[in-house]
């Protein structure tokens, strides 16, 4: 119950924190049973990866659309990317194409010129001209690698309601991915102490608090019981032995004493011998044999 307790607890700090869960590509491939495409209009931010094993299969041909809410747009950058290549528009072997459309046929999104591979990313941020991009992915029959990490952020241009938060670059972003870490305005302007902000980051502590405070609580108490459960060793006790005599009762047996032995008779002290020690009496004559 304890440990169940911990683990929801810590469920509710991380997404108060902004906290975004993973989304694995290959899960998703149209070839598959997937379904091909991921919606992310509710949680208006994923962290894309292409898969959840430490490196991707060979052959692979995966397709997935990534949409969003029909008057927004989606941001993208990569976290990191390893997949067989060298970059810089030669991956002839393993790639992966960021479409900006609804098909492979679309135009690349832009920054996103040709197809990726190697392991070089920039820290640029990326913008789709529609609310679907499309991701491709393919490999050949050697040489694996682990893929790529990828953020995908939800936003639209113009007026911010009540429930989105206004980016310095004037785009719109709800107010849940905040200061998650994962620069969900483009420009890390995400995380200002606006009002807002501050009511996020008291809360966000308060939380981490009441975690420390709960499992320094559980701790202490499993010690507590773990010493009570000890059992007491008490020395110099009086040991009792059970008698029947009549009626059943305990009669107290006393522990025996050892201590020194008792001197020689007649000897007064060290070096001194008893007063017949040694003999007076001569030894008897032994027999002459001839």
């Amino acid at each position: 119950m304890d440990r169940r307790f911990i683990v929801f607890t810590i469920f509710l700090f991380e997404n108060a924190a902004g906290y975004i869960s993973p989304y694995y590509m290959d899960n998703y491939c149209s070839f598959g049973t997937g379904s091909g495409s991921i919606d992310i209009s509710d949680t208006d931010a994923i962290r894309l990866r292409l898969t959840s094993s430490w490196q991707y299969d060979e052959n692979m041909d995966c397709t997935v659309k990534i949409t969003t809410s029909y008057s927004n747009q989606l941001m993208l950058y990569f976290r990191s990317i390893d997949i067989e290549g060298t970059g810089y528009g030669s991956c002839k072997y393993d790639y992966l194409g960021i479409y900006d459309g609804s098909s492979t046929s679309s135009s690349y999104v832009s920054g996103f010129y040709g197809k990726q591979c190697g392991s070089y990313i920039t820290s640029s941020v990326e913008t789709s001209t529609g609310n679907t991009v499309t991701l491709r992915f393919k490999s050949d029959g050697s040489m694996q690698g682990k893929g790529f990490d990828m953020v995908i952020t939800s936003y639209d241009d113009g007026f911010c309601d009540s429930s989105e938060y206004e980016c310095s670059n004037g785009r719109c972003i709800d107010n849940s991915i905040t200061c998650n870490g994962y620069n969900p305005c483009g420009d890390y302007s995400d995380c200002s102490l606006s009002a807002g902000s501050i009511t996020g980051i008291v809360a966000g502590c308060l939380s981490f608090a009441f975690v420390v405070f709960i499992v320094t609580a559980i701790f202490c108490r499993r010690r507590r019981l773990l010493l009570q459960a000890r059992p007491v060793v008490q020395h110099n006790q009086v040991a009792t032995v059970s008698t029947t005599v009549g009626n059943t009762y305990n009669q107290p047996f006393p522990q025996q004493q050892y201590g020194a032995p008792p001197p020689y008779p007649g000897i007064q002290g060290p070096g001194q011998y008893p007063a017949q020690y040694p003999p007076t009496q001569p030894y008897p004559q032994q027999p002459i044999f001839k």
